[in-house]
């Protein structure tokens, strides 16, 4: 069923399932662990995998599962008085079974179900602490993706930074030509200011070469451009909308044309594209936000940068500020170090942001980015 799903998505190559437990637990180091969860009507199940072999634990119906995870991302996003307690009940009903094994293993990767893909797992209560700060966390959408694109041949990757920031989005903005005409009715949104001080901070902090495409230069053609060149890196501080419709995804603002049009980027687009790049970032508002499928994780900003092949994907699951980026100086600090993986980087960041001494400490700014990928 999981390989059906996943021939109806373009650019996705369905993995072999044979022998996938063994092929599975061969593919991981010491230090990893898979949860896959899967949520039911009457009992879920979490299914936890290592080296050392599989354990399957029964956790609760899907509705008390999807309703507490509701209520978790909504406290944290909120700041509750009831956030900890809730994020702690929540942490128990999907690991509280897991044994001291599978508890020991630094990396998690974990796979989930519908209702539970915006669930910020980085703020989950461990016996008093976050989840964060005792396991590197990645979501990845199913054990034979993770295991496929383990096996994947890629090209040696580049030194290139790709930002894009401070995108014209409003025709107020004295950055926009003029003398062009008027298109049939653009979409007015605020300028973020902040995310052109983010890109750039952030290309400072990268140890290679660089290149921003900020106000009128953040356009489509561009940014075609500029992944033909392949980029390891690809940070969009955008704004993300979201569509329209029965089945709601994001779309990624661009530069107002110089006819003053919008220039929206769906995933269905940018699932057709091709780039090897390590790391995708979505630091705009909501930049997982997509419509579920069972087995095959979210199918919008995340899944559509997968498909044309990014190993990792950064995103955002609740509304985020426009500001000059403090997790992501962070972010790009530890990834330069060398050997460490984005989903590491991304740890860091949060562990830093945490032992911080402002605003940015509490769990509504660092637990709203989560790592996505195969990595």
């Amino acid at each position: 069923e999981v390989a059906r799903l996943e021939l109806e998505l373009p650019g996705v190559r369905v993995a072999p399932v044979e022998n996938l437990l063994g092929r599975v637990r061969s593919a991981m180091d010491g230090d990893s662990a898979l949860l896959a969860v899967k949520t039911g009507k009457s009992a879920s199940w979490l299914w936890a995998v290592d080296r050392e072999g599989l354990t399957v634990h029964r956790l609760p119906a899907r509705c008390a599962i999807e309703a507490l995870a509701k209520k978790v991302s909504e406290g944290v996003r909120r700041g509750s008085p009831d956030a900890d307690a809730d994020s702690a009940a929540l942490y128990r009903s999907l690991f509280g079974t897991l044994g001291e094994g599978i508890r020991r293993r630094t990396h998690w990767l974990i796979a989930l179900d519908s209702g539970l893909f915006e669930t910020p797992l980085p703020a989950l209560r461990d016996d008093g602490r976050f989840l964060v700060e005792r396991h590197v966390i990645q979501t990845i959408s199913s054990a034979s993706g993770w295991l496929e694109s383990g096996q994947r041949r890629r090209p040696a990757p580049s030194s290139l930074f790709l930002g894009v920031g401070d995108a014209i989005y409003n025709t107020a903005d004295a950055r926009l030509d003029r003398n062009a005409a008027p298109g049939p009715g653009a979409l007015l949104l605020p300028r973020l200011v902040g995310s052109g001080q983010e890109v750039e901070a952030c290309a400072r902090l990268w140890p290679g070469d660089h290149v921003l495409l900020e106000g009128a230069a953040a356009s489509r053609e561009n940014l075609l451009k500029e992944l033909a060149r392949g980029p390891a890196v690809v940070h969009l501080a955008t704004h993300v909308l979201e569509s329209g419709g029965g089945n709601p995804q994001g779309l990624i603002a661009l530069s107002l044309t110089p006819r003053r049009e919008s220039e929206l980027l769906p995933p269905q687009e940018i699932a057709a594209w091709h780039t090897d790049a390590e790391l995708i970032v979505l630091s705009g508002c909501h930049s997982v936000g997509a419509q579920a499928l069972a087995g095959t994780g979210l199918l919008g900003l995340t899944r559509a940068w997968l498909a044309a092949g990014a190993r990792t994907v950064i995103a955002s699951i609740w509304a985020t500020p426009d500001e000059s980026g403090a997790i992501f100086h962070a972010l790009y600090r530890n990834l330069g170090e060398g050997g460490v993986t984005p989903s590491a980087a991304l740890r860091a960041a949060q562990l830093e942001m945490i032992h911080s001494s402002d605003w940015r400490a509490r769990p509504r700014y660092w637990a709203a980015y989560i790592a996505v990928g195969e990595q």
